[in-house]
């Protein structure tokens, strides 16, 4: 199992018809992988001195390679490290952070709006200049919505998912997270016992077993295997994400490891490594392919023994700034160019692997931006040290610096006392008095300096009143002004959170008549079905944030008529919220709101004329008895939003169509109408037409 060469025939029977048929590629591009894991820690690697033995490909591979107990993720989450990887930039520099709380960490749940900006160059997108195909396999995790998914960003192909595993989920307002071929969506997710929708990529949580990481090692092998038929260079981001929580590990793998699920995962991964990289001596091309492992932030401590990973000496875990946080496995290998079995201590960072990568391929970085990433190849060939410096950024505040052996602290948190109180701790059974503080605490004035050589711990800061920690602190403060003197941040892509930004793949009939099961009961039976694309359903933004953000939010969107509904009386309402159904005067008003917000969207409301605020849209229209107007506010939808009218009874049509016309005047979709009861002697389904109804009685 931790032998390279072992493998199917299946694969060796390629493999050699490979070597028959394969020329080798031009040298002078080689190509790139890029092996990024999911919260695995320093400490999980046998290199580093994990004793329960899971990494022997993995040590081998630093055994003939270069090892980098120095290497560093631009940030403890795992959504702004991977945006650092792939623009080579600080997440204050690339959007990926929030300004919603003082130093807050945040990432892309599936409810996030935004994304890597348009304004990023991403690492594919540069690799196109030399003729290099890109995949990406695994997770994505910089943005779901259309413009912001891998084939947007220069990515060829993928296979993955934009977000976690997390879940489980119900297909209402968030549904199982999607696993993309391509740009089409094969399937979901599912984290359940008994998952109420069937789903194609099924974690089991009561036994961890999840097949996930042998597709997608079978996928990066095809890919390999395909370019190197094809003669072309290629860019593999590898990036699977069986360490994260709940961590999954295949049926071989299971029961196997020392550590329980989280060290079966960590074996599966090393054998994938090592599968691929006998694939590339076996097709020929080691020589000319240049792999480098990592991961995206430290273990998540705060998961539990059974479910994250080690940290090694390092002080606490994932989302804090603190070593174990920051502090990433890293290895080099180059068969022939890299000098086997050799260690820099080259501060490193994964933004490096941007730089690197482009001077690899024999290509420029971006000339109109700030890179962070370095060149890390006088590293690679010569083991050669550049000075330079390495931040420590939590959201939007630099929490600490290091330089050279030296690290300052400039803020200290680990996490809040709320979260603490109810069991979420980062730094399990680490708590150090005065340094992982609860609160923010700030050293602006006079840092926490401690050399990691002696200190890697953190436990004792260096006492100011030594001359050691004079002589740090003012090469440090020169470091730290020249940075915040040049610092521009870039325009924050984690603020705003939407439920209705996951519900791009409910097509028009699947979803009226989910609408009609949940109406009727409000509880999920057990379907199968496979989801269609289609256009999303909008709705103004949500705060992602906390519950004082959400309420500025509403306070934010109420608005105030002076006098309405007479003179002398200012109205105020927030009926502008978000809007993704349309409840009809009146009795649509007690359905549409329990439908509202149990899909988290939101109603807007046509009303009797006069009953609403400020500008309105009216149409006049026939009853059974006389006639009517209906309105609705200018503002209510908004052009190409898709709407599902809700009311009590059709009858002959009239409020209905009356609704259908003020709601294509507004340029909106009709996406159906849903009515309690239907009187279908009086035609008014035929009156509706194209638009369709769904009606729960008939008579």
């Amino acid at each position: 199992m931790g032998n390279w060469r072992s493998g199917s025939a299946a694969l060796l029977f390629w493999a050699l018809f490979a070597l028959r048929t394969v020329e080798p590629q031009n040298v002078s591009a080689p190509n790139i992988i890029i092996m990024i894991m999911d919260d695995m820690g320093w400490g999980d690697l046998g290199v580093f001195g994990q004793p329960s033995k899971e990494t022997p490909n993995l040590d081998m591979m630093a055994s003939q390679g270069m090892l980098f107990p120095d290497f560093y993720t631009a940030n403890p989450l795992c959504s702004p490290s991977r945006a650092a990887l792939l623009t080579g930039r600080l997440p204050i520099r690339n959007g990926f952070y929030t300004t919603n709380a003082h130093a807050r960490n945040a990432y892309t749940p599936q409810e996030i709006v935004g994304g890597i900006s348009k304004e990023e160059i991403l690492l594919p997108e540069i690799l196109k200049k030399r003729g290099y195909v890109s995949k990406i396999v695994g997770k994505w995790h910089l943005g779901h919505r259309e413009q912001y998914l891998p084939l947007e960003r220069g990515f060829d192909q993928w296979f993955g998912s934009p977000n976690c595993h997390f879940g489980p989920y119900n297909t209402s307002y968030r549904p199982n997270i999607p696993v993309y071929n391509n740009s089409e969506m094969i399937g979901r997710h599912c984290n359940y016992f008994n998952c109420l929708y069937y789903e194609e990529f099924e974690i089991d949580e009561r036994t961890g077993e999840s097949n996930l990481t042998q597709i997608y090692l079978q996928e990066g092998l095809d890919f390999i295997f395909q370019q190197t038929l094809a003669r072309q260079p290629f860019f593999l981001y590898w990036a699977p994400d069986a360490t994260h929580a709940p961590v999954y590990a295949s049926k071989h793998f299971l029961g196997k490891s020392q550590r329980g699920r989280y060290g079966d995962a960590v074996m599966e991964l090393d054998y994938s490594v090592g599968q691929i990289l006998a694939w590339l001596v076996t097709l020929g091309i080691d020589k000319n392919t240049f792999v480098f492992f990592t991961s995206d932030n430290g273990a998540a401590l705060m998961s539990g023994p059974k479910q994250s990973g080690s940290n090694g000496p390092f002080l606490c875990g994932k989302e804090t700034t603190f070593e174990g946080g920051m502090r990433e496995p890293a290895i080099a290998w180059w068969p022939g160019h890299i000098p086997a079995g050799t260690v820099s201590y080259q501060l490193g960072s994964v933004m490096d692997l941007f730089t690197t990568s482009l001077t690899l391929a024999g290509l420029a970085a971006p000339f109109d931006r700030v890179i962070d990433g370095l060149d890390l190849t006088p590293s690679l060939f010569n083991n050669s040290m550049t000075d330079r410096p390495i931040f420590y950024y939590r959201g939007n505040q630099m929490m600490a610096v290091r330089v050279g052996p030296y690290k300052a602290h400039y803020w200290t948190w680990s996490n809040s006392w709320e979260e603490f109180n109810k069991g979420i701790n980062f730094c399990p059974g680490q708590e150090v008095t005065g340094v992982t503080t609860h609160t923010q605490q700030e050293h602006t004035m006079q840092p926490l300096i401690i050399h990691l050589g002696r200190d890697p711990g953190e436990k004792y800061p260096i006492s100011v009143l030594s001359k050691e920690y004079q002589t740090v602190l003012s090469r440090v403060t020169l470091i730290v002004e020249e940075h915040q003197k040049t610092l521009v941040p870039g325009q924050p892509q984690l603020n705003m959170c939407d439920l209705a930004v996951m519900l791009r793949y409910v097509s028009t009939l699947f979803g009226a008549h989910w609408l009609i099961r949940t109406f009727s009961s409000f509880s999920l039976a057990k379907v199968k079905r496979r989801a269609v694309p289609g256009r999303r359903i909008n709705a103004v933004s949500m705060a992602c944030s906390s519950r004082a953000d959400k309420m500025d939010l509403v306070i934010q969107k109420i608005r105030s008529f002076p006098d309405f509904p007479s003179k002398g009386i200012l109205f105020s309402c927030c009926i502008r919220m978000c809007f993704c159904s349309a409840g009809i005067d009146a009795r649509g008003f007690l359905f549409g709101p329990l439908l509202a917000q149990r899909l988290g969207i939101g109603l807007a409301l046509i009303r009797k004329k006069g009953k609403l605020p400020g500008p309105t849209v009216s149409v006049a229209y026939s009853l059974e008895y006389g006639k009517a107007e209906a309105e609705m506010q200018v503002d209510a939808v908004e052009p190409g939003q898709k709407v599902l009218l809700i009311d009590d009874l059709l009858a002959t049509g009239g409020t209905l169509y009356a609704a259908c016309e003020l709601l294509r005047k507004r340029q909106a979709e009709v996406l159906g109408c849903l009515v309690l009861v239907q009187l279908t002697d009086l035609d008014g389904a035929q009156r509706l037409k194209p638009v369709s109804v769904f009606s729960l009685t008939e008579y």
